[in-house]
């Protein structure tokens, strides 16, 4: 492995990490029966009146998500449904997508207490950051790097990020401790890249951030889960704790063996044990039937949101 070194602007102005209440990962396989599962319902928040607040980010657009559908606004429905008062979800979106947004009718029926968009500005995100003396203020980006958004907007605010549709099953307070990036799969539990999960919690000014973002100037051809498992080795090898590996049914509990996984929330008919959905924390609706068509596990969470 390559091995460089760590940037000294980033270890200036990170801040530590607490030591976590809450293990995450059992002490078995977690890709066997519901042993996952089981593990999951165990972590369960902790009262707490003097919560500070956290940001939640997502982001939409035409390019990407090509409609704002049913779907997408029951992902942002269930932040609402399940998270703490002390919780905001932003929605960044590009300037051109401002007014599609703001006329399509499911986002207007949307309550925006805790909710809101902002426009993506690449230099007001950076502004008095490690990041901003490599850049001036006609730099433009390098390129349109797919992990820009996510790096930059968790490195200014801190909080949770979550690829857009991902439904939220339950509060996620009890992982709010430590930073972590959901592991995708249950196979990369044995081998493989195990950080491609779609929904990420860091603390602002994270030291393990601010290295992919210097990262991704230094490797432009570097992205996704190739350049967050570089960073992570990268950083251990400096003998520094690194962020912490979700298990995979905490945020993806569709990705597993047809034994001990749960059907895709926009599947019509689909049987399932509300026990087990109920376990887990989010659930990542991938794109593999239509959107605008909610399917049984999105039908039985709006009734229980509605109840």
């Amino acid at each position: 492995m390559q091995v460089e070194p760590l940037i000294d602007a980033c270890q200036q102005s990170s801040q530590p990490v607490a030591s976590p209440l809450h293990n995450f990962v059992p002490g078995v396989p977690v890709w066997e029966e519901y042993t996952c599962f089981d593990y999951a319902g165990l972590l369960q928040p902790f009262p707490d009146t003097n919560a500070s607040m956290v940001y939640f980010h997502t982001t939409w657009s035409l390019q990407q998500h090509q409609a704002f559908t049913l779907t997408h606004q029951a992902s942002l429905r269930s932040f609402l449904a399940t998270q703490p008062p002390h919780t905001h979800l932003i929605l960044w979106i590009h300037p051109n997508d401002e007014l599609t947004l703001l006329a399509n009718p499911l986002w207007l029926q949307l309550p925006k207490d805790r909710l809101d968009y902002r426009l993506y500005d690449f230099h007001s995100l950076i502004h008095d950051t490690p990041i901003a003396p490599f850049y001036t203020d006609d730099d433009s980006p390098k390129g349109s790097h797919p992990d820009q958004l996510k790096l930059l907007t968790l490195y200014s605010l801190g909080g949770v990020w979550f690829d857009l549709p991902t439904l939220f099953i339950r509060d996620l307070s009890p992982l709010l401790e430590q930073e972590w990036m959901a592991q995708g799969n249950c196979q990369s539990s044995m081998k493989g890249n195990p950080f491609t999960g779609a929904v990420w919690h860091f603390q602002p000014r994270s030291l393990g951030l601010c290295e992919m973002v210097h990262a991704t100037l230094r490797h432009p051809d570097r992205s996704g889960p190739s350049l967050y498992q570089f960073v992570y080795r990268n950083i251990l090898h400096h003998r520094i704790k690194p962020w912490t590996t979700l298990p995979w049914c905490f945020t993806d509990p569709s990705q597993c063996k047809s034994s001990n996984s749960l059907p895709s929330p926009t599947k019509a008919n689909a049987k399932f044990d509300p026990h087990r959905l109920e376990q887990v924390f989010a659930f990542n609706v991938r794109p593999s039937h239509p959107l605008d068509m909610p399917g049984s596990i999105i039908q039985y969470l709006q009734q229980k949101w509605a109840s």
